[in-house]
C-alpha cells in the first residue's frame, strides 16, 4: 500500500515536473497534489470483522394484508415501532410469508391490523410461541376483527363493537394515546386490565404458558403519530409499549 502511493505520487509530480521549466506553479502544484493523495490514503485500512448477531428479534407479521404502510416514516409507517424495537436490543424483521422458524426464534411479533384470517395451523404455531415464554402483541380495531377474531378466540377474547375514538388515560409514565380505541372482551378473570377506558379495557394482557399475549383495541396504536415520529415522540406510549412488549415480566 504505501509502494503504491509513493509511486502514484511520484507518477503524479513527474508528469507535471516535465513542464516545470515553462511553468513552476503548475508543478509545484503536482508536487503539492502528490503529497496530499499520499496522507489522504490510508497505510492500512484495517477490515472490520462480521460479528454474528447474538441478540434476539421482533418479528412484524405483513404476511396477512396488515393496515400500516410500507412508507417507514408515513402517517400509517411504522418507523417509530423500529426505532423502538433496537431501543430495546432487539433486531425488526419484516416477514412477509407466515414462518413458524421465524417466529420460534423471535421474542416478541407484532401483528398489526391483519386483515386475512390466520389458519388454525398458524394460530397454533403462535400459540405454541407464547406457550414457550414469547410475547405476542396484537393492534387490532373492530374494522379489522375478521383477520384477528379467530387468533383471539384460541385464547378467550374478542374486539367489541363500541367504537371509543381517541383519547389519552394519564399512567405513572405519562398519558398513553389511543389513536382509534375498541373495547376488548375477555373470558379469563385472571387476565390483566392494562388501560381502561369508561369501566371497559381497550388493552388487556393475559398470561399463556410462559409467555404472555397482549391486545391493543387500535390497529393505529404503533403507527408513527402515535408513538414516535422523527421529529417528535409520545414518551407515555414508548414506555407503555416497553412494558407489555418488551419487558420479561407481565404488567
Amino acid at each position: 500500500m504505501v509502494l503504491a502511493v509513493v509511486l502514484l505520487g511520484a507518477a503524479v509530480a513527474g508528469a507535471l515536473a516535465c513542464t516545470a521549466r515553462s511553468r513552476p506553479l503548475t508543478a509545484l502544484a503536482g508536487a503539492l497534489v502528490a503529497c496530499a493523495f499520499a496522507l489522504e490514503v490510508p497505510v492500512w485500512v484495517q477490515p472490520v470483522p462480521r460479528v454474528a448477531f447474538e441478540g434476539g428479534s421482533a418479528v412484524i407479521d405483513r404476511s396477512h394484508h396488515p393496515v400500516f404502510s410500507s412508507d417507514m416514516w408515513g402517517e400509517a409507517g411504522l418507523g417509530g415501532l423500529y426505532h423502538n424495537i433496537l431501543r430495546n436490543q432487539l433486531l425488526p424483521i419484516q416477514m412477509e410469508r407466515f414462518d413458524a422458524d421465524t417466529i420460534a426464534r423471535a421474542e416478541t411479533v407484532f401483528i398489526i391490523g391483519s386483515q386475512s384470517p390466520y389458519t388454525q395451523s398458524e394460530i397454533t404455531t403462535l400459540q405454541r410461541f407464547i406457550n414457550a415464554g414469547g410475547r405476542l402483541v396484537v393492534s387490532a380495531g373492530w374494522e379489522e376483527r375478521r383477520g384477528v377474531e379467530n387468533l383471539l378466540a384460541r385464547f378467550g377474547m374478542s374486539i367489541e363493537p363500541v367504537p371509543f375514538g381517541r383519547f389519552a388515560v394519564h399512567t405513572g409514565d405519562g398519558h398513553v394515546h389511543m389513536a382509534k380505541a375498541w373495547p376488548i372482551k375477555v373470558q379469563d378473570p385472571n387476565a390483566s386490565l392494562c388501560l381502561t377506558m369508561w369501566n371497559k379495557p381497550v388493552v388487556v394482557t393475559r398470561a399463556v404458558g410462559q409467555g404472555r399475549i397482549t391486545v391493543i383495541g387500535d390497529s393505529m396504536f404503533l403507527f408513527n403519530p402515535n408513538l414516535e415520529t422523527v421529529s417528535d415522540y409520545n414518551i407515555g406510549n414508548i414506555e407503555f409499549l416497553r412494558a407489555h412488549a418488551f419487558s420479561t415480566s407481565a404488567h
